[in-house]
C-alpha cells in the first residue's frame, strides 16, 4: 500500500469514528442512556441485523423491538435497493446523453465520466447538467457539486435528530406546521373519513414518497378525474410518503419550467463557533433556483 493510500484510509477510518460519536450521542440524548449501554445496545443491532451505526440512530431503532427492528431494516434494505437502481438507471440516461452529445463512443464517455467523477465526486446526471465534457480540468473543480454540499452539511450539522428533522418530510412538515400554509397528511395510518376532511375543497393532491429525490415516483392525482375515495386507495398502497395539497406557483416561475414545481432554495450556515475570518456566526453560502428538466426531472 503507498503512503498516499495509508494517509487516505487513516483519514477515512478518522471520519468513521467522527460520525459513531454523533451517531451515539443522538441516541444517548433520545434515550437517557449512558454510554456505555447506547454503545452496547448499537452493537447488538448491528450483530443481529448487519445495519450500520447510522441507520440505528436516524431510524430510532432504540424505540423498537427487536421484531420491529427486524422489519424496519427489511424495509430499509428494500429502498437501498431500490436507490441503486434508480442510480443505475440515471448513469445509464447520462452516458447516452453524453455520446448524444459528442459523438463519442460509449466506452469513451464512460471513460471521461468516471475520470471526471474520481477527480470531482461527481455525479452522472451534473456531468450532463453542466456539460464537463466542454470543460477543462480546473473549470470542472471549480462548480460546486452535491459532494461539495455533502462535505458542509456533515460539518455543520453535528445534530442527527435535527438531522432527521429537516430530512424526513413528515417531520419536518408537523414541526414546521404553522408555516406550511397548505394541507397534508402521511399516506398511511390514516383512514378514509379523515382524509377527506383534510383535503375537503381541493381540486388536485400530490405523493412524495418519503425516500425520493429529484422527483423520482412522485404522482400528482385531480380529484376532478378521480374520486377522493379512488385517491385514498391508490396513495394507501404507495410507499411511506405524504400527501399534499397542490402547490399552485407564480406565473413567473411557471414559465422557467412549465408542469415542475420550480422552487428558490437558500442555504444557511449557523454556528456557536467563528465561521470565518471576521468573525461572523451565520452565513448565506448559495442560493439557487431548482427547475425540473427536461424530462420533467
Amino acid at each position: 500500500m503507498s503512503l498516499n493510500e495509508e494517509n487516505g484510509l487513516e483519514d477515512r477510518k478518522a471520519r468513521l469514528k467522527e460520525k459513531r460519536k454523533r451517531y451515539l450521542a443522538a441516541v444517548m440524548e433520545k434515550t437517557g442512556w449512558d454510554r456505555a449501554y447506547a454503545r452496547q445496545q448499537i452493537r447488538e443491532a448491528r450483530k443481529r441485523l448487519g445495519c450500520s451505526w447510522f441507520v440505528y440512530a436516524y431510524f430510532g431503532y432504540y424505540n423498537m423491538t427487536e421484531a420491529e427492528q427486524e422489519e424496519a431494516f427489511r424495509k430499509w434494505q428494500a429502498r437501498r435497493e431500490r436507490k441503486k437502481m434508480i442510480r443505475v438507471r440515471k448513469l445509464e440516461n447520462s452516458i447516452t446523453e453524453i455520446v448524444d452529445e459528442t459523438g463519442w463512443s460509449r466506452e469513451k464517455a464512460m471513460r471521461m465520466y468516471e475520470e471526471a467523477r474520481d477527480r470531482t465526486h461527481c455525479r452522472p446526471e451534473e456531468y450532463c447538467q453542466y456539460r464537463f465534457w466542454e470543460l477543462d480540468e480546473e473549470s470542472q473543480a471549480s462548480i460546486v457539486l452535491s459532494h461539495d454540499i455533502d462535505q458542509i452539511v456533515f460539518r455543520f450539522n453535528t445534530d442527527l435528530n435535527m438531522k432527521r428533522l429537516i430530512s424526513v418530510r413528515r417531520e419536518s412538515n408537523k414541526f414546521f406546521a404553522p408555516y406550511i400554509g397548505r394541507k397534508w397528511c402521511s399516506n398511511k395510518g390514516i383512514s378514509l373519513n379523515k382524509f377527506m376532511k383534510t383535503f375537503a375543497g381541493c381540486t388536485r393532491l400530490f405523493y412524495n414518497p418519503a425516500t425520493a429525490f429529484s422527483g423520482y415516483d412522485a404522482k400528482p392525482y385531480d380529484l376532478r378525474e378521480q374520486s377522493i375515495e379512488e385517491v385514498y386507495e391508490l396513495v394507501r398502497q404507495l410507499p411511506r410518503g405524504v400527501v399534499e395539497e397542490y402547490v399552485t406557483q407564480h406565473p413567473k416561475l411557471e414559465k422557467l419550467r412549465p408542469g415542475t414545481l420550480n422552487t428558490i432554495r437558500i442555504a444557511t450556515i449557523s454556528s456557536p463557533d467563528p465561521i470565518d475570518k471576521d468573525g461572523n456566526h451565520f452565513a448565506i453560502p448559495y442560493a439557487v433556483i431548482k427547475m425540473g428538466g427536461v424530462s420533467g426531472y
